[in-house]
């Protein structure tokens, strides 16, 4: 076995100023102690054949994931600074008490004395010793090295540590020569040794000049792309250039912004490509993410840097990457791992499959030949973009100003293309307004997707002649996370529609989203084009954060302001919005809100039953007799159907006493249950198998939810997944989600609702006996008597954010929520809560409500003070407060409700196509009057109240109603 001095050096080396000094004169340090770390990538270590360890018998060496050498304190390096900058090292390698074991095959060596070596000047001369010839055994390229001037440190940071052609020699392979084995990091403290003390700038605000001048010091952390310094090209590869772009970052914040390279507190560095030709502006190429390690204290944006860098970017502080840095391929993580609204990514992050970083292009700002060779697709004028992505600046509300943009030119032939920087950085610009900056004739548009994200719109008319026009339109997401799934311009229905297009940017290097074009089409009254929504294809090519896509056509309509509409891909609300831009003229606004009919109908706002594309409430439907026809019967106690989004052949009914939920299909009652649990079910009065609902996203992932009593007497709220069958579930898939504390057997609620938000709401009672003798209906410590909301794509406990009181509970007062609904047109909520001695009531909460309203039992019932009240909860019945339910029903002697009243039973809104004359038409039950009547109420005013009995009837003990997947109601007897 070979036994060497092999040092390590480094072939590109970033040095920068870390701290600022007041004196002028040379301050020398010392760094008597440190580590340095080499992460080795074992898939490229094994694919190249190479054992690594710390041990110098080959028999028991144990491979090495990271090796970490510390600092051997006899022969500290020493280094000198002059304003603020390294001047240079006058002791320049680091020695190391320990060395590590090398092997390919039979060939090893023991590496003794291992040492890092800085440069000695700026120059960079770096050479090793072997025996007294000079060699080197790995080397780093590149290497940024700085000072955390807070914390007395020395840190370097090399972004690929290389085979050099010596060790590959020692190993008798000349082949592993310039191979990655991995990254590599080194943390010394220093020590001030002689000169003038270093000492800190004060902190200073002032604003800077150039691109309409950016201000400093506003609050909170802030970082922006102060520079784009510098660009360079890789060796293209099966049609593709790649390219790397040089970043510096400014905080102009208040505070300091972290950057922590062993965490997730730390920036990500986004580049992207741009092109301008023949009028339009497109996006042609985008990088995987540099994930920051350490920052420097420059002051580029002229802030006034406070002197603190290292782990934090210091309030002011400038930090430079180099093109060499954010295009080394061993610390570029995925895009699809960061959430840019809220700036959060797992960490260690997804790192891709190393053993390809031999490949040129990989994880690099990819860009097509053909958009380069003006000989194919390419010319024009071109643009780079930097983007820093960081939680605490998203924390802050400072995440729109993160990207810049900068012109550059484009040279080259054949499969050799290179990029140089032109004009100036425009800072806190993305690249989409690059457009309207060379093109004053672009129209732009801020559209903020509510409580999240920006995306940026652009659009251009152009007049072709002969009556026609073409319109262009640009989309970037900027931070959005929900991500734009749908693009549609109104247009006039007779209206001639050519040239329809579209252009995106693709994702690479394994990222795992689909690459599919979105098809465009001229239907109805729009120009619309649309990929995958979320719950069919969750990687669809949306538009994610980070880039932009294009959308054009021709018509013979001339331009005028309009608005077009964006789907949002992640669900939520709203799941579209609007934005004011230039387009064909035509809009049809027959409901006269504004909004174009078409978009209207394409976002849910409105029905179109009969399929003509005008909106149902622009239309006059001749009202028909109604009445109810059995569909099914021989059932054991019946409370509740149901049915999944869109599924028009199923419905799925729920059992309380069996435990069963059965499907009604094609006409029939299926032998099998869909799910069984009466095992689990206790049974009897007011307990049992309660309610059903499914998954938004079920036809994807299975997923429906459960409210039953179990043999304790507790509600127990269960996940269950569909089996292979889709008419039987997998009884053995049950996730308990929730499990609630029962006082007594009556009052359980039951109900279950996924919401327009997409969460899942849960209606519970009081926890039964009489007068809610514990008060917990007003009670913040108990989940009785309450509307819950939780959200089950969550880890537990599943709360999501907006509930009032941190925990599952969305609203109070509520005495037996039996049977509440959401319309599925408005999202508005209707709840009809059982009284006790005097009045029924349905309670309203309309759409967009926040959480933690109080519908006041057990301090009044309906309207008036409850009649037997054990004293309230912390509130009393004229509590201003308190919402007021829209409709109040006495037991007896009620002047619109007849017979005798004891249990009202909630229903729907109808927003079925079956009967459109009765569109907004709620229904509701009492079970013992054995009534059926309908409201229409528009949030301020009940109207049309009818007693539907006669045409419904005769019906006796009404438990429930229910609605497909179509919006039929029906109702369970």
């Amino acid at each position: 076995m070979q036994t060497h001095r092999f040092p390590v050096v480094c072939s590109t080396l970033l040095i920068a100023a870390c701290f600022s000094m007041t004196a002028h004169a040379d301050v020398e340090w010392t760094a008597p102690e440190g580590v340095t770390a080499i992460s080795f990538d074992q898939d490229a270590l094994s694919q190249l054949g190479l054992q690594i360890s710390r041990s110098n018998n080959a028999s028991s060496a144990t491979p090495l994931g990271r090796a970490t050498l510390g600092f051997d304190g006899a022969s500290p390096i020493r280094l000198y600074t002059e304003n603020g900058s390294i001047k240079s090292f006058d002791s320049n390698r680091i020695q190391h008490a320990s060395g590590i074991h090398i092997a390919k095959g039979d060939s090893e060596l023991y590496v003794l004395d291992f040492q890092l070596e800085l440069p000695s000047s700026i120059s960079l001369n770096n050479v090793g010793r072997e025996s007294g010839n000079e060699v080197a055994a790995f080397v780093l390229n590149p290497m940024k090295v700085g000072f955390d001037i807070e914390r007395q440190k020395l840190l370097a940071e090399g972004m690929e540590v290389v085979i050099s052609e010596a060790l590959a020699k020692a190993l008798n392979d000349a082949s592993l020569a310039g191979q990655s084995v991995g990254t590599f990091t080194m943390e010394a403290e220093l020590a001030w040794v002689g000169g003038d003390r270093p000492a800190p700038r004060p902190e200073v605000g002032t604003e800077r000049g150039g691109n309409g001048g950016t201000v400093c010091g506003l609050p909170g952390t802030d970082v922006i792309v102060g520079d784009l310094i510098d660009i360079s090209n890789y060796s293209s590869l099966n049609g593709m250039e790649a390219f790397a772009v040089g970043t510096t970052s400014c905080n102009i914040g208040s505070e300091n912004l972290q950057w922590v390279a062993s965490t997730n507190e730390h920036p990500v560095i986004a580049q992207n490509m741009y092109r301008l030709k023949d009028g339009r502006y497109e996006q042609i190429g985008q990088s995987w993410l540099k994930h920051g390690f350490t920052a420097l204290t420059q002051n580029v944006c002229g802030c006034g840097c406070s002197g603190q860098g290292g782990s934090v970017l210091g309030v002011g502080c400038s930090d430079p990457y180099c093109c060499g840095l954010n295009g080394s391929q061993a610390r570029l993580g995925p895009r699809w791992e960061v959430n840019a609204h809220t700036g959060f990514y797992p960490y260690p992050f997804t790192n891709g499959d190393q053993g390809s970083t031999g490949d040129s292009t990989y994880k690099r700002l990819q860009v097509p030949i053909t958009d380069l060779d003006p000989a194919q697709d390419g010319g024009g004028t071109y643009f780079v973009e930097g983007q820093y992505i960081a939680a605490d600046d998203a924390t802050a509300g400072n995440g729109d100003n993160n990207a810049s943009y900068r012109q550059i030119t484009m040279s080259g032939s054949g499969t050799n293309w290179s990029a140089d920087l032109a004009s100036t950085t425009q800072r806190e610009q993305p690249g989409i307004r690059a457009w309207q900056d060379n093109d004053p004739s672009v129209v732009e548009t801020d559209v903020r997707i509510p409580n999240e994200g920006l995306v940026i719109l652009a659009a251009k008319s152009t007049d072709l002649g002969g009556g026609m026009w073409h319109y262009e339109y640009a989309v970037q997401n900027l931070n959005s996370d929900r991500s734009i799934r749908s693009f549609s311009v109104p247009i006039d229905s007779t209206a001639t529609v050519t040239n329809i297009g579209f252009h995106d940017v693709h994702s690479h290097s394994g990222e795992p989203f689909d690459q599919t074009d979105w098809p465009g089409s001229f239907s109805g009254a729009s120009v619309s084009w649309s990929t995958d929504s979320y719950s069919t294809n969750t990687n669809a090519n949306a538009i994610r954060w980070g880039t932009m896509y294009n959308f054009r056509f021709d018509a013979n309509r001339p331009p005028q302001a309009t608005q077009v509409s964006l789907g949002i891909f992640k669900p939520g609300t709203p799941s579209a919005v609007l934005a004011a831009t230039t387009g064909p003229t035509g809009i049809i606004d027959c409901n006269t809100n504004g909004i174009d009919d078409n978009l209207d109908l394409a976002n849910g706002d409105s029905q179109d039953c009969d399929a003509n594309s005008i909106p149902d409430e622009c239309q006059s439907f001749i009202d028909v007799p109604i009445e109810a026809i059995e569909v099914a019967s021989g059932l054991s106690a019946p409370v509740g159907v149901t049915a999944p989004p869109g599924d028009p052949d199923r419905l799925f009914i729920v059992e309380q006493n069996s435990g069963q939920i059965k499907i009604l299909k094609n006409g029939s009652v299926l032998g099998t249950p869909f799910l069984d649990i009466g095992a689990l079910a206790s049974s009897g009065g007011e307990r049992g198998l309660l309610s059903m609902a499914f998954h938004p996203n079920y036809a994807s992932n299975g997923f429906f939810y459960v409210d039953y009593t179990d043999n304790s007497g507790d509600t127990v709220i269960a996940r269950y997944t569909v089996s292979g069958d889709p008419d039987i579930a997998n009884p053995a898939s049950a996730l308990t989600i929730l499990t609630i504390d029962q006082p007594f057997s009556n009052h359980n609620g039951g109900q279950l609702q996924f919401g327009p938000d997409g969460y899942l709401y849960i209606g519970t009672g009081d926890g039964g006996a009489a007068d809610d003798p514990a008060n917990r209906a007003q009670s913040l410590g108990s989940l009785l008597g309450k509307m819950l909301r939780l959200d089950v794509d969550a880890a537990a406990p599943y709360i999501p954010s907006g509930n009032k009181y941190g925990d599952e509970i969305w609203s109070v007062g509520y005495r037996n929520p039996w049977r509440f609904s959401f319309d599925r047109l408005t999202g508005d909520m209707y709840v009809g809560d059982v009284g006790q001695d005097a009045r029924e009531e349905i309670d309203f909460e309309p759409f967009g409500a926040p959480s933690g309203l109080n519908y006041g039992w057990d301090c009044r019932e309906g309207l008036i003070p409850t009649p037997t009240s054990s004293g309230g909860y912390g509130c009393v019945a004229t509590d201003p407060d308190l919402v007021d339910p829209i409709l109040d029903v006495r037991h007896s002697g009620d002047p619109t409700h007849p017979g005798f009243i004891c249990s009202i039973i909630g229903g729907y809104v109808y927003r079925g196509c079956d009967i459109p004359s009765l569109h907004g038409t709620y229904f509701y039950a009492d079970y013992c009057g054995n009534w059926i009547f309908s409201i229409k109420y528009d949030g301020t005013t009940v109207t049309e109240q009818t007693n539907r009995t006669s045409e419904l009837g005769p019906l006796s003990s009404i438990v429930a109603f229910g609605e497909d997947g179509l919006g039929e109601m029906y109702i369970v007897a």
